[in-house]
């Protein structure tokens, strides 16, 4: 049987097509095409497995087989790799399991030489299909963005509540989900949302399952016997890039940093704008801080105190640049959680949030990935479901003009440590 590699450049040579003119049809570097067609990249983006296919006149469906999206060979392996790892650890004494883990950890923050990241390159080409349905609809710098324009330009034709999804769907449900609540039917062009959680969750849900039907291979990856043939990070990467769609619907790309430009740099700026953008705060802050060009990062946080006195952390987002300098935030705080007690400013920030409508601001050292020490300004807020904590770079605080936000009906907080 045929490797990717080899159907591919056999296919291209048939054509008579250089890799040039391969690369002037998709948009795909004539480097990254080369790496395909040697091998290199065994299993590439299904974004570019369709380009190729539209390009080479193949079936979508087998090249996804050859790339290895639709077999668990990789997730075997994987989890065997993963299983003798932890066998391993387990073995040791107990002194030697903190000595590995801390020497993960050094591996985790080692510098690495910069490389183009193609995760960048996957969600630019996402967030183009998303700006061309903006400016196709005619609506590229309205906001909050009317999505029923732009689902009209995707060809949704219908729209309904979630409790009239399909049994056949519902039953489908993969266990690890709590509940749907938004899901999108090609053939039908009927996307479903849940409008009894929160207006501004549903908005998103709604761009998600809109994003899906824009971008062009999700149809073609998901007709797959309803996706259980799909790899298991193949259906996370659609997720992903409808996401990624989804948030520049919203937030309309550079338009949305132009409104922060002139104001200081703080996390008072993505509150305001998820005013302005009728989206959530989570999403908002998510957005600034990951499209940020400076080295700005967010702990999201859950509400309720742990046994051990500690806030837990369920995630960080971090810009581009903080992951070169500092790697990820979750990298310099207790594994643990934040402690709530104590001196430590991170959580004190936080257990202070709870108490104002404001957020609350310290400063903290944090170290690069070249043993440099640099201050930071850190903020907390608490948005009545989670607490953020946001780090920026003091050298880079702006003088611009300054962003008040207030937290809506401080009273129906609930207890930090119910």
């Amino acid at each position: 049987m045929k490797t990717l590699a080899e159907r591919l450049r056999e296919r291209r040579d048939e054509l008579d097509l250089t890799l040039r003119e391969v690369e002037r049809r998709t948009g795909i570097s004539n480097a990254h095409l080369s790496q395909i067609e040697t091998g290199k990249i065994e299993r590439p983006d299904v974004s570019l497995l369709f380009q190729l296919a539209q390009v080479y006149d193949l079936d979508l469906v087998d090249l996804m087989d050859l790339g290895g999206h639709l077999t668990e060979g990789t997730a075997g392996s994987e989890r065997a790799l993963m299983a003798a790892a932890l066998r391993a650890v387990g073995e040791l004494p107990a002194h030697d399991k903190v000595e590995t883990l801390n020497f993960i950890r050094r591996l985790s923050l080692r510098k690495h030489p910069p490389e183009v990241s193609f995760e960048h390159e996957a969600r630019s080409r996402v967030e183009a299909i998303a700006e061309r349905a903006l400016r196709t609809a005619g609506v590229a710098g309205t906001v909050p963005t009317p999505l029923s324009e732009i689902s009209a330009v995707a060809g949704i034709l219908d729209k309904q509540e979630i409790d009239r999804l399909p049994e056949e769907i519902v039953s489908k449900k993969p266990g690890r989900w709590k509940k749907i609540i938004g899901a999108v039917l090609f053939p039908e062009k009927v996307i479903y949302i849940d409008s009894s959680i929160h207006e501004r969750r549903v908005t998103f849900t709604e761009a998600h399952e809109i994003a899906h039907m824009l971008i062009p291979w999700h149809e073609a990856a998901f007709r797959l016997d309803d996706e259980s043939r799909l790899f298991f990070d193949t259906r996370e990467t659609l997720e992903t890039e409808a996401n990624a769609a989804a948030a520049h619907l919203l937030f309309q790309g550079n338009r949305y940093h132009e409104r922060a430009a002139d104001s200081q740099l703080s996390i008072n700026v993505p509150i305001e704008l998820a005013q302005t953008h009728g989206a959530s705060m989570h999403a908002s802050i998510r957005y600034f801080v990951e499209r940020h060009d400076e080295p700005v990062a967010v702990l999201l946080c859950g509400r309720y105190e742990q046994f051990d006195g500690t806030l837990p952390i369920w995630h960080s987002f971090e810009s581009a640049s903080f992951r070169r300098e500092h790697g990820r935030l979750t990298d310099h705080v207790p594994p643990s959680g934040l402690p709530l007690q104590g001196e430590y400013t991170l959580g004190a920030l936080a257990a202070a949030s709870f108490d104002s409508t404001s957020p609350q601001s310290g400063s903290v050292t944090l170290e690069s990935v070249d043993g440099e020490h640099r201050r930071f300004l850190a903020e907390a807020f608490f948005n009545q479901y989670s607490v953020f904590v946001m780090v920026t770079p003091k050298k880079h605080l702006r003088t611009g003009r300054r962003m008040r936000v207030e937290r809506v009906d401080p009273a129906s907080r609930p207890d930090p440590r119910a």
